[in-house]
């Protein structure tokens, strides 16, 4: 990541969304609201290893964030607490 900024990056920040839909096993759990340059879709990756929640795979799809557990018993605690994430957020 590049700590420089300029109008050019400003103009990319803008024009990607802002908004992704976010799924755990193609559940659709919230939305996640990137409100400023430094907010990421990725953060919500950061939650769930912060959180105890590994392995996983996620990926980006246009505007949906697909997130699926490698243990599958982790999916419900992982939906649950990803939905309270999101709705702090």
């Amino acid at each position: 990541m590049r700590s420089d900024s300029s109008f050019e990056d400003l103009g990319d920040w803008e024009s990607s969304p802002n908004l992704y839909e976010v799924y755990v096993d193609e559940e659709f759990v919230g939305q996640k609201l990137l409100l400023g340059q430094s907010d990421s879709v990725q953060d919500v990756d950061y939650f769930l290893i912060q959180n105890g929640f590994q392995p996983f795979t996620s990926e980006l799809e246009g505007e949906r964030y697909r997130i699926s557990p490698t243990q599958k018993e982790q999916a419900a605690a992982m939906k649950e607490q990803l939905g309270i994430y999101l709705q702090l957020r």
